[in-house]
């Protein structure tokens, strides 16, 4: 699956626009839209197997490096309001696929997967601390940006634009606040000189099945 996102350059740089193309349409390849999409594709990249065999100490810091890309690049995506668009996107990222995800994050940071969010907004309902798990978190982004790259990939305009259009939605109203928290945890962590996880290699659990 993730090789059918990542294996090759986005085509859609140099697709042909119709002339006398305006409105929404000319949003799904501005700059920004397509930056957006490659800096996504950059952080599927580092759980392909194929491309990101193990993963380290480095590969956390890039993977914090490159999600302060797409969080920046999803700032800058065109505000569209969802509610105009009626159908319902195509996704491509199943239960199997997340957890397969979910689990890899989690073998690798062992027991610092788990880590009290002070912003978690259930907080204010709590005497004690709430704990959140890195692993689910980095399997939502995972997930969102997966099936938004996907629909990048088929190149049907109409829905590339209320994918983008929701994808701006869901960053304000939702996983932006967990990329947030996601590079609060990893920034912790890389600050911390006594974090230095195990190599993780692939397994007949991890990632290296998704050859679709």
């Amino acid at each position: 699956m993730l090789r059918s996102l990542v294996g090759s350059e986005m085509c859609i740089r140099d697709r042909h626009r119709p002339m006398g193309q305006t409105g929404d349409m000319t949003l799904i390849y501005s700059p920004e839209t397509l930056d957006f999409i490659q800096q996504s594709m950059n952080y599927l990249a580092l759980l392909d197997p194929e491309v990101t065999p193990r993963w380290t100490r480095e590969t956390v810091r890039e993977s914090r490096d490159t999600l302060a890309a797409v969080y920046a690049a999803a700032t800058r995506l065109p505000d569209l309001d969802p509610s105009l668009f009626f159908g319902e996107l195509e996704h491509l990222v199943e239960e199997e696929d997340y957890e397969r995800v979910r689990r890899r994050y989690e073998r690798f940071f062992a027991d610092r997967d788990l880590f009290p969010d002070a912003l978690n907004e259930q907080m204010q309902y709590s005497e004690r601390p709430i704990n959140v798990s890195l692993s689910e978190l980095l399997a939502d982004l995972f997930q969102a940006l997966a099936d938004i790259v996907w629909v990048y990939r088929q190149q049907n305009e109409e829905t590339m634009v209320q994918s983008i259009a929701e994808a701006r939605y869901a960053f304000d109203h939702e996983w932006g606040e967990k990329l947030a928290a996601v590079l609060r945890r990893l920034h912790l962590l890389l600050s911390d000189p006594d974090f230095m996880p195990l190599e993780m290699p692939d397994d007949e659990d991890d990632l290296s099945s998704y050859d679709e």
